[in-house]
């Protein structure tokens, strides 16, 4: 339920209607008839939320954005390399701060690929 945000918030919502109902309801048989509803009413909603459709071109930009997640951190960490390097060599003025992340960037990715690599065993 993590994962779905609105799931979660029902969870915890029902969770409430448990306490309230604990606190409130001094009746065995009244109290286990609200649970009931309580449980149908979330099983209804969670039911409604896993069977929604989206348009497939989102879908389609969603799968497309998982396959290339893992090109995104070397991609964007070699053009800032690569601006460093440029801005170095063309005289751009720069705190020697940010030089050191531009310059730093694709081999920091190295280095942090290579160490998670190393923890999975691969």
């Amino acid at each position: 339920m993590l994962g779905l945000p609105i799931i979660g918030a029902v969870a915890d919502s029902i969770k409430g209607l448990i306490g309230l109902a604990d606190q409130y309801i001094e009746d065995k048989d009244k109290k286990n008839e609200f649970l009931f509803k309580a449980f149908e009413v979330k099983a209804q909603i969670d039911a409604q939320l896993i069977g929604l459709k989206t348009i497939p071109w989102v879908d389609a930009l969603v799968k497309i954005m998982y396959a290339v997640q893992s090109l995104w951190r070397p991609f964007v960490g070699g053009l800032m390399t690569a601006f460093g390097a440029y801005a170095h060599y063309s005289g751009i003025p720069m705190e020697a701060s940010l030089h050191a992340i531009f310059d730093g960037a694709f081999p920091a990715w190295g280095i942090s690929r290579h160490i998670a690599k190393s923890k999975n065993g691969h």
